[in-house]
């Protein structure tokens, strides 16, 4: 409780009350804090008659506990609420990919196709955080009965390896990759890693493969954040990229990388744990932001037109299932469940939606992407609709850029 003090007029204009000082005799003596608050103020007017105040001391203390007080519950809360938003997005993309995890065991889309063949040399660019097993049923799908070289090569600064049976990566001198083979994947040295970082292991990884299969031009898949990396590869004068297509690409950023971002800020850890976040992230997190939080997306775009007169390029994506976004009170849109289908298209560019397809985490097993990325890359099918896989895509393949043969 605070307690009054009587304070004679005189003692409010008398600079003696110093903290120090002697007081009139039969006065109250003031603390020294007390001392030290009224000699800040010793040429005020007399306030008249002797009047009763709280303590300045006590109801200085109070307000700054009552504001600190306040200022813990509101950090807590803001930070409580960040945990619930991003775990309850990362709830339902969990749930999500498990539903389609369980159609694809049943269905087993790739292995209802027809193996292409492939007339030059495949690359595939992960994106963050992606698993190197992430592509296994894309690459057994494209190397199965032993077509296209047989088997994936994996690259990774510029030393080639393969894979045995237990998933192992088994080192591979460069020479000894054959001249056929035609399926390679990209491994960066650090999968958490920012596109300014991964691209510089691009360039030697590219040159690599230039110098095993003597084709100077490939055709390049950049998976999420895979194709940010391949973009800024072209964008900084890179030359090994022939077509490209990029799959579920935030080309205009993704809110995930806010809702992670703020769970960093407010160190909000049970939810960074939840969601596996690394302070390591940060800096990959700050090229997936929406492009108008994000310096170096918004660089790298403001070019797209100079990008885009460098290679043939396709975004392809999806709006089958929910997906965060911040334009709307409901926080919620349509993509993939990651990446929402507004964040793929580029300026003038060729972007394919589509309206039934799989997850963002399963993207590159599904039918009609395979059946896309077959046709736009020329994998040995003709460029009209009518080709062996299943139908329905028709007015997809219809979108399609048209395509050159291709040459060494």
């Amino acid at each position: 409780m605070l307690t009054p003090v009587l304070i004679a007029p005189q003692r409010m204009a008398q600079p003696v009350l110093a903290h120090g000082a002697s007081a009139p005799a039969g006065a109250e003596i003031p603390t020294p804090m007390e001392s030290l608050v009224l000699a800040t103020h010793p040429e005020q007017p007399p306030l008249g008659p002797a009047v009763s105040i709280p303590a300045a001391a006590e109801l200085g203390i109070a307000s700054s506990i009552v504001s600190g007080i306040g200022g813990v519950i509101g950090r807590a809360i803001s930070g409580w609420l960040a945990g619930v938003r991003f775990i309850s997005f990362g709830t339902i993309y969990k749930l999500e990919q498990a539903i389609t995890k369980v159609k694809e065991a049943i269905h087993k889309p790739l292995d209802q196709l027809p193996v292409p063949i492939i007339d030059r040399p495949f690359v595939i660019v992960p994106g963050w955080t992606t698993e190197t097993k992430a592509f296994q049923p894309l690459v057994e799908h494209l190397t199965r009965n032993s077509s296209n070289g047989g088997q994936c090569f994996y690259v990774q600064q510029g030393a080639f390896y393969t894979m045995d049976a237990n998933g192992d990566l088994q080192a591979v001198a460069a020479g000894a990759v054959p001249k056929d083979a035609k399926v390679f994947e990209m491994i960066f040295s650090d999968n958490r890693q920012a596109p300014d970082k991964n691209v510089v292991e691009m360039r030697a990884n590219f040159d690599a493969i230039k110098a095993a299969t003597a084709w100077d031009k490939f055709d390049v898949q950049g998976y999420s954040m895979g194709g940010i990396n391949t973009r800024l590869y072209i964008d900084q004068g890179g030359d090994a990229v022939n077509r490209f297509l990029m799959l579920g690409t935030p080309n205009r950023g993704v809110h995930f990388a806010n809702l992670a971002r703020d769970v960093f800020e407010k160190d909000v850890r049970w939810a960074a744990a939840f969601g596996k976040l690394q302070s390591t992230d940060l800096d990959a997190l700050t090229w997936l932001q929406p492009e108008d939080q994000s310096a170096p997306l918004a660089d790298l775009n403001s070019r797209w037109p100079q990008q885009k007169t460098k290679v043939v390029t396709l975004t392809v994506g999806t709006d089958v299932m929910p997906t965060p976004s911040r334009d709307n009170l409901l926080g919620i849109t349509y993509g993939d469940g990651l990446i929402d289908a507004d964040s793929l298209n580029l300026p003038n560019s060729h972007t394919i939606v589509l309206h039934n397809a799989m997850q963002h985490g399963l993207l590159n097993d599904d039918e009609t992407v395979q059946h896309l990325r077959a046709v736009y890359f020329g994998w040995g099918l003709p460029m009209t609709a009518v080709d062996p896989f299943p139908e329905g895509d028709d007015e997809y393949i219809q979108m399609l850029p048209p395509r050159a043969p291709a040459t060494p």
